[in-house]
């Protein structure tokens, strides 16, 4: 199996995903991925557990994170980025900038962390949440294509790529990230956002959001959803 899983979060994302670490890989195991990444929000708590399971089951571990950072745009709200360790020191460097986003308050050092030391990493935008596809989704093809070249000028030649993603809701826009890749000249990748293992899954995980984010949701409307949208 080509494709590779490089946006996944466990239970090491408060309250975004249900899913253990010994699961996770157990079950792309069973599902015959040869490599998976392991992309929680901010943190990289379960990244040691992570690497020894997916050795121990013959799956090479790729380590990553979706940190949260200001958007360029929607300056007072923030925006995950996927970022990829292609190697120890771009580990390095992920462990650093976790650290500067849970000890700096008002993002100054974040922003600052991200100006430099980026040529291990491999960015990529996220989908549904991010700036760039937001923006596409309303239209604003101008700001997008602005952020697209903000991000493509701080990271290496070809270490930063817009997610391509064919769930319902990111269907609309593959035809302008097509196009904005072109215009700006960057690479274009296919994503699938993992929040959960199974299709039964698939309640247990939205409930654990809802309340994450404080919302209310129709319990007897969610049990009909699609159940295979953020599946591994």
């Amino acid at each position: 199996m080509s494709f590779v899983h490089l946006q996944t979060i466990s239970v090491y994302s408060l309250l975004q995903s249900t899913t253990q670490l010994e699961k996770l890989v157990q079950n792309a195991k069973q599902k015959g991925y040869q490599a998976i990444a392991l992309t929680d929000y901010n943190y990289l708590h379960g990244q040691v557990d992570f690497y020894k399971l997916c050795l121990q089951e013959g799956i090479k571990p790729i380590i990553g994170l979706q940190l949260e950072i200001p958007g360029v745009f929607y300056k007072n709200q923030k925006f995950p980025l996927v970022m990829i360790a292609k190697n120890y020191r771009g580990y390095q460097k992920l462990m650093a900038l976790s650290t500067l986003y849970t000890s700096d308050k008002n993002d100054e050092a974040l922003l600052s962390g991200l100006k430099d030391g980026l040529e291990d990493i491999i960015a990529i935008t996220p989908g549904e949440k991010g700036e760039i596809e937001r923006l596409l989704l309303s239209g604003e093809q101008e700001e997008a294509e602005a952020i697209t070249r903000h991000w493509k000028e701080i990271f290496s030649e070809e270490q930063f790529y817009l997610g391509v993603q064919v769930h319902q809701k990111m269907q609309p826009i593959i035809d302008s990230l097509r196009r904005l890749g072109t215009v700006v000249e960057v690479p274009l990748t296919a994503m699938h956002d993992v929040q959960y293992l199974e299709p039964d899954d698939r309640f247990s995980c939205r409930v654990l959001q809802a309340i994450g984010n404080s919302e209310q949701i129709d319990t007897e409307q969610e049990e009909k959803k699609e159940s295979t949208t953020f599946l591994l």
